[in-house]
């Protein structure tokens, strides 16, 4: 057997025990997502040109929406900004659960 081919059989064979290793442990859906996350209204800790909103702020400037099956999470992009102002209105949310592994989205 050549060493390409021992290569190969290897990826496959590591592939398929990594992808066997995973489970999904949480289907946040739609209006679910209420009950799962938290809004952060903080300044950015990366020290961006971003204005984090609260919930009912994102709500209100529809930064926000969620339906029986849909997340919609986004930043504002019909103000006109001004260069030397605040930054533009968005949406920063953390998980009220702690993961140990990954979050897929």
């Amino acid at each position: 057997m050549s060493l390409s081919m021992i290569a190969i059989i290897t990826l496959v064979f590591s592939s398929v025990v990594n992808a066997a290793s995973y489970r999904l442990s949480d289907n946040i859906v739609g209006n679910a997502f209420a009950n799962a996350f938290d809004y952060e209204a903080i300044q950015d800790p990366t020290h961006g040109r971003v204005n984090y909103v609260d919930g009912p702020t994102a709500r209100r400037l529809n930064l926000t929406y969620t339906s029986a099956n849909t997340i919609i999470l986004r930043a504002d992009h019909t103000t006109r900004l001004n260069s030397g102002g605040p930054g533009r209105n968005s949406v920063r949310v953390r998980s009220k659960k702690a993961y140990r592994t990954h979050v897929a989205v």
